[in-house]
């Protein structure tokens, strides 16, 4: 098997829901509001003989103007999210095709499988243990603790080719003898088909399971020359 020290990608949860950004810009419109009435009212009421330092009305027009591009980009942002995942074909068609990385069972085929995983910080010690699909133990093996990747040859802890199926993949680590919590590894996977039901993405992946499109953590799309 082999690992790599390669610093792990900063890679995040799904993008902001629809949701979280219309509360968002409900509250940058509040903001904006309250502020258009303290502005009235200051010019309102202020002192004829000492009126608004024209400097001072310079900027609190700019942060009037920034604000209201706030809004208008929260706005775009809520219609860009909406489209990609629920945008009918056009939004499926993005992941037809493409390998996406979640944390899930990898099929193996015959060939090395790659791992992608993020580390405990405060690790000293870790493994990676490999099950079948009934939950047995196949084979195990040591990883750096400030390493990010590693290989699955494909081999069992006794040295012979593992059955074909589906197999997942653990890290498990110590900080000085003491076990930290398990982590899940990602692995990647080719998508054949993606749907929409009850307002969730599906994807149906080359190996006929389906993983819901919030739990990808990655995508990785093949160009029109890998493909040719």
């Amino acid at each position: 098997m082999e690992v790599t020290g390669a610093t792990q990608p900063n890679v995040q949860g799904p993008a902001t829901t629809s949701n979280d950004t219309r509360l968002a810009t409900e509250s940058i419109t509040s903001d904006f509001e309250t502020f258009l009435q303290l502005l009235t009212a200051q010019m309102k009421n202020q002192d004829p003989t000492k009126p608004i330092d024209s400097t001072e009305f310079v900027g609190q027009l700019a942060s009037f103007s920034a604000v209201e591009q706030q809004i208008a980009t929260n706005t775009k942002l809520d219609e860009l999210i909406g489209s990609l995942s629920l945008g009918g074909a056009n939004g499926l068609a993005q992941w037809l095709g493409a390998d996406i990385r979640a944390a899930r069972v990898a099929e193996f085929s015959g060939d090395p499988i790659d791992l992608q995983y993020q580390m405990p910080q405060d690790a000293t010690a870790a493994m990676i243990s490999v099950t079948d699909e009934n939950g047995n133990q196949v084979d195990s093996f040591a990883v750096p603790a400030g390493s990010s990747r590693a290989t699955w040859d494909g081999l069992t802890a006794e040295g012979n080719p593992a059955e074909l199926g589906n197999y997942r993949f653990t890290l498990q680590s110590a900080e000085n003898g003491t076990p930290l919590d398990p982590v899940s590894i990602a692995v990647y996977a080719n998508v054949v088909e993606a749907r929409l039901e009850a307002g969730q993405t599906l994807l149906t992946l080359a190996d006929g399971t389906t993983l819901n499109a919030g739990d990808v953590t990655d995508m990785r799309v093949h160009s029109t020359a890998e493909t040719a």
